[in-house]
């Protein structure tokens, strides 16, 4: 078999729970600012959709371990999905926002994880894992629909901050 030699998107990489990146030391916004590196003026929007090199975007050589194992279980989906969704229980807000990210990479097929998901959603104490979980949620897709009016709660309870 052989890797890929292009470049590559890897999982996001996973933060640590002071926010810093266990894997590219990048600022959690760091592809947002590069997209809008140029665009200063409010009425030009057209330098976001041309960046240069994307930084999320490296050779699958440097990749993490853990990025590497976080794609395969996304990409194996619906049979790694019970495993997955135990990460959301972990004591770790790092591994249970992995758990999240990679329960949205396996999407549709993640369905028995959304009542975990939407536990995880609305009562975890770390914000970035609440907003991994909502945004697994939402690539689950029609599968979360018992999920809306808890997401609906959440948008209205939350202020407008990331």
């Amino acid at each position: 078999g052989s890797f890929p030699t292009e470049n590559v998107l890897p999982p996001a990489p996973i933060r640590d729970s002071d926010g810093s990146s266990s894997s590219s030391g990048e600022p959690e916004n760091a592809a947002t600012e590069e997209l809008l590196d140029g665009a200063g003026s409010a009425g030009s929007l057209a330098p976001a959709y041309q960046p240069a090199r994307s930084r999320l975007f490296r050779p699958y050589d440097e990749w993490t371990l853990a990025e590497t194992a976080a794609d395969a279980l996304g990409r194996i989906g619906a049979a790694s999905t019970e495993e997955v969704t135990a990460m959301l229980d972990d004591a770790d807000p790092v591994i249970r926002r992995r758990g999240a990210e990679i329960l949205a990479r396996i999407g549709p097929d993640a369905e028995t994880a959304v009542e975990p998901l939407l536990r995880v959603a609305e009562q975890d104490p770390d914000p970035a894992v609440r907003k991994a979980a909502i945004y697994a949620l939402g690539q689950i897709g029609p599968n979360a629909a018992a999920a809306v009016p808890a997401l609906m709660q959440i948008l209205r309870d939350s202020p407008n901050s990331p």
